[in-house]
């Protein structure tokens, strides 16, 4: 039933998949023309990964799926690993894209830089998830829950902010890194924390999804 799951996750999605591969393609050819540096290409890419993952997630709700959904012996843990499954396969190969951009545009890219992209798509997954949590708890009961987890991410945010602790992914002549984990200045260190870090929130993000008001309990 999940492997069913996963296809029609592909299936109901491989439009947006064409269009992300088009566009990568085009930036690929286009930025290889005119020297552009990895982290650019990223910046770019990342920003069309983005934006037709919203799309993909907007329209979930399709009339096939609906009914598939509802007309199979599903339970939600299917249900929520088919859905992260396609979301964690598809960075998976908008990784493999970075890697063979590097490769092949710059004589000095190492398996170091490679583990700087994986941490780096680690905190691209990780904002995803935190906001899929906030969306997820408003399914949860009690409503003030979904409040009180926005205004914790925004007491931390404002934390951050005013001791000037930096947070977030960035890319610069210096290499990909996924902020706070970076400061821990260790590459092999940096990439099992984060592999932690998501694991943690797809936990968390699960045990919300399980216990929701949904239409699977």
């Amino acid at each position: 039933m999940f492997k069913k799951l996963v296809l029609t996750e592909f299936e109901a999605n491989k439009n947006i998949l064409l269009i992300w591969l088009a566009l990568n393609l085009v930036f690929f050819v286009y930025m290889t023309t005119i020297g552009t540096d990895l982290p650019i290409f990223i910046a770019t890419t990342m920003m069309s990964y983005w934006v037709l993952l919203i799309i993909a997630v907007s329209i979930s709700g399709n009339e096939k799926r609906v009914r598939l959904l509802v007309q199979l012996p599903v339970i939600p843990s299917q249900v929520f690993g088919a859905g992260w499954f396609f979301i964690l396969f598809w960075l998976s190969l908008q990784v493999a894209i970075w890697a063979i951009y590097g490769i092949t545009n710059s004589a000095e890219f190492t398996l170091a830089h490679l583990g700087q992209i994986t941490t780096f798509a680690c905190g691209m997954i990780t904002f995803t998830i935190i906001i899929a949590i906030g969306i997820d708890l408003g399914t949860l009961r009690p409503a003030y829950v979904q409040w009180l987890y926005i205004f914790f991410m925004l007491a931390m945010l404002g934390v951050a902010i005013r001791y000037g602790i930096w947070f977030g992914i960035v890319g610069n002549e210096d290499g990909m890194h996924f902020y706070p984990i970076a400061f821990v200045e260790n590459l092999g260190l940096e990439i099992l924390l984060s592999f932690l870090l998501v694991a943690f929130l797809l936990a968390t993000d699960f045990l919300v999804f399980r216990f929701s008001d949904n239409y699977l309990n």
